[in-house]
């Protein structure tokens, strides 16, 4: 397996290898799940496994974990949570608040189930106190929100 995990480390830096390099993560899971469970840091686990943190590969190994779909499985939680978000965000007072009302119109009209979702995450980014542009910088290949 630790010969599978070096190519797939060559495999990663090649373009237009999505394919190997998605064949080589499903066959080393094992091995790399018994590397998760001795806890290493984070920068030690992304060197030795950098395919895990792209895109694909994070889509890829929650469909592994839990046998669901990851985007589908996060937009229907969030869709069926978010005028609960809403409630919460919409109650915080000071910076946040005053932040809140143009994304609140948007949300108020427009019929987009897109859009609800954005206004929701844009939300709760501004609840949360976070910049926009360090949490997200891409959001299902289309919207950009830097």
């Amino acid at each position: 397996m630790e010969k599978e995990r070096l190519e797939l480390l060559t495999g990663v830096k090649k373009r237009n290898n999505d394919r190997v390099v998605a064949d080589k993560m499903a066959r080393t899971f094992a091995y790399r799940r018994q590397e998760v469970v001795n806890e290493p840091g984070i920068d030690e686990f992304k060197d030795r496994w950098p395919a895990l943190f792209q895109q694909k590969e994070i889509i890829a190994e929650f469909q592994r974990l839990v046998a669901l779909p990851l985007e589908q499985t996060f937009m229907t939680q969030l869709d069926s949570h978010s005028s609960q978000l809403i409630k919460v965000v919409q109650s915080k007072g000071g910076a946040t608040r005053a932040k809140m009302p143009g994304i609140m119109k948007t949300y108020d009209e427009v019929e987009d189930i897109d859009i609800h979702r954005e206004c929701v995450l844009k939300g709760l980014i501004t609840f949360l106190e976070e910049d926009a542009q360090d949490l997200i910088k891409e959001c299902c290949g289309r919207t950009q929100w830097r």
